[in-house]
């Protein structure tokens, strides 16, 4: 199984956490695909930056 771990913000190193996490709880034959948004804030913590992280989501999502 190919798995995608998108995460919508700009961070690679909260990325590379949830894929650790991701890769602890998975099958053993799961291949994990990380993505990061390319643009866009570092966290969501906003109304604002939640908008933003739905559309770098799916730039992300097309990259793959």
């Amino acid at each position: 199984m190919r798995l995608l771990f998108l995460n919508p913000n700009t961070s690679a190193h909260l990325t590379d956490l949830g894929v650790a996490i991701a890769r602890k709880v998975a099958r053993p034959d799961t291949e994990i695909v990380p993505a990061t948004g390319h643009f866009g804030a570092r966290y969501i913590s906003t109304r604002a930056t939640a908008a933003i992280a739905g559309h770098a989501a799916l730039d992300a999502f097309a990259r793959c």
